[in-house]
């Protein structure tokens, strides 16, 4: 299939619901900013109508909680964190990720579930993620149901990513010392 761009003097309307109706002599595919994408076949005449189906490209926000030069969490850390995805919301952005660790002294968002609740309530559109949840370190069935009710909280805006993890002194503190190598 050999795709191809219309010869300049063609005409066609690119507003959103109004109708193509095009002829072309080979293949052709356009896509118009991420509406939409109409294939035509050699010596086919096509009436259709664009669709807006937004597939476009959406930038969110990941967050981990740290503060800068390594000073201690407050709730001024939490407040601006909160204010600043509030005002990425208002600028259009889609969502918003979060990190899980423990035991580190900037913060480093060791609860996840209790900060994206609190986003939640402060936010209405944007998507909510883990990036990621240390499985190894939950009960599995107290993932599902914290999950559960951050969705059903976030009017199902929750999506949940897991990973095994990587840091040492986190599985130390957690599932003892022997399982930290």
């Amino acid at each position: 299939m050999r795709c191809k761009r219309p010869a300049p003097d063609e005409k066609a309307s690119t507003d959103r619901g109004k109708i193509l109706e095009r002829r072309r002599p080979t293949v052709y595919m356009e896509q118009r900013a991420f509406d939409t994408v109409v294939i035509y076949r050699k010596g086919e005449t096509k009436n259709m109508a664009i669709q807006d189906k937004r597939e476009s490209l959406r930038f969110s926000l990941w967050v981990d909680g740290r503060t800068t030069r390594g000073q201690a969490v407050t709730t001024t850390t939490y407040s601006e964190l909160m204010e600043e995805i509030i005002f990425a919301e208002q600028l259009g952005f889609d969502g918003v990720w979060t990190t899980e660790h423990h035991g580190f002294d900037d913060g480093y968002l060791p609860a996840p579930f209790t900060f994206l609740a609190s986003v939640a309530a402060r936010t209405r559109k944007m998507r909510l993620g883990t990036n990621v949840l240390l499985l190894p370190l939950w009960p599995i069935r107290l993932i599902a149901e914290e999950a559960a009710v951050l969705d059903v909280l976030s009017g199902g805006r929750l999506t949940l990513g897991v990973g095994l993890g990587y840091v040492q002194h986190e599985f130390a503190a957690w599932c003892g010392p022997e399982h930290s190598t």
